[in-house]
């Protein structure tokens, strides 16, 4: 996948016109398995794609399709892996200056004990995590579900915090996450998994105007978007729920 362009729209003296692109992130043919006690476990199976500068794609899937492993890999913090990765025609080869990463365990400090983690908003907790991370100046910042422990609405009110800061600083960010109306709030295209061994079921272009916020979830085209990864999804988790189904009765035989 090397020198794949992604076309994007330019103004130029009032007249949009189409011009190639060069990605700045490019993931090329990654698999990632690992050992365990039952045998070899493929993770991510031949996942490849690319992003423009500035873009925001989101990457979806069920639990156990490799989401979080294709993110450490593309983080530079798992080796041992078929492929490339790529950040400005620079392989990737461990943790990458051009790269900040967001986990989804910063929603706590772990120099605070619970108590103070408690009384310790986590909507504050991950405005500071995006903000120490931002003052790296990194080419992309990647994200791995950082408002999984948030409520419903607070997730929307911090979606619409990450919206004005990647618009305003062009910010090509990647996004993990398992949660739907998230995924299609922020993203400019979003990368739907496949259940365990993950590979890429589709990309689902997300075609509503910026800039955006939350207010875009009330819309029509907002509701057709969920509705037709959610159908993606549903195949695709009802595979991994009848998977662990049968693995706690085969488990439940060994007894």
């Amino acid at each position: 996948m090397a020198g794949v362009t992604v076309p994007f729209e330019r103004v130029d003296s009032g007249v949009a016109t189409t011009a190639p692109v060069q990605p700045i992130l490019v993931v090329d043919d990654i698999v990632k398995r690992f050992e365990t006690p039952d045998g070899v476990l493929t993770a991510v199976d031949h996942v490849s794609f690319s992003v423009a500068p500035g873009e925001f794609v989101g990457i979806i899937g069920p639990s156990g399709c490799g989401k979080s492993t294709l993110f450490n890999v593309i983080g530079g913090l798992l080796d041992g892996y078929e492929g490339t990765v790529k950040v400005a025609d620079e392989r990737v080869r461990g943790p990458h200056r051009s790269i900040g990463m967001i986990f989804q365990e910063e929603s706590t400090f772990p120099w605070r004990n619970v108590i103070d983690n408690v009384a310790f908003p986590l909507e504050i907790a991950q405005r500071v995590s995006m903000a120490r991370t931002l003052a790296a100046q990194p080419k992309i910042l990647l994200m791995d579900e950082p408002f999984a422990s948030l409520d419903e609405q607070t997730r929307l009110l911090l979606g619409d915090k990450v919206l004005q800061i990647q618009q305003q600083l062009k910010q090509t960010t990647l996004l993990i996450t398992h949660n739907i109306t998230e995924a299609v709030q922020l993203s400019d295209r979003i990368l739907v998994m496949t259940y365990r061994p993950g590979k890429v079921k589709r990309m689902v272009e997300i075609k509503l105007p910026r800039p955006r916020s939350s207010e875009v979830v009330s819309s029509e085209a907002f509701g057709r978007y969920v509705a037709q990864i959610w159908g993606d999804l549903r195949e695709e988790a009802s595979r991994g729920l009848e998977d662990e189904e049968g693995r706690k009765l085969r488990e439940g035989e060994k007894r």
